[in-house]
């Protein structure tokens, strides 16, 4: 594989990254910057190893991807075409 893929984020995964850092930010007042360093690292994972993650099954798109963000465990689906 070549790399880095260009990583897109469908609406609806947009709305869940907003509302997931709205939430962190108003309840993690010790870690408020956490989720945005964990999706920075995701998506540069997700750019140079595409094929990263499990495959989602119950997903309506086809090649989608889920990769949990550690330390708060929140999912990140994103289609993948690979």
């Amino acid at each position: 594989m070549s790399g880095p893929y260009r990583i897109l984020v469908v609406k609806s995964a947009e709305q869940g990254i907003i509302k997931a850092s709205d939430w962190w930010v108003a309840n993690r007042p010790k870690a408020p910057g956490a989720l945005a360093e964990e999706l920075e690292r995701a998506f540069q994972l997700l750019s140079s190893q595409p094929l990263i993650g499990a495959q989602a099954r119950n997903i309506k798109l086809t090649g989608v991807r889920r990769l949990h963000l550690l330390p708060c465990a929140l999912p990140l689906v994103l289609p993948c075409k690979c």
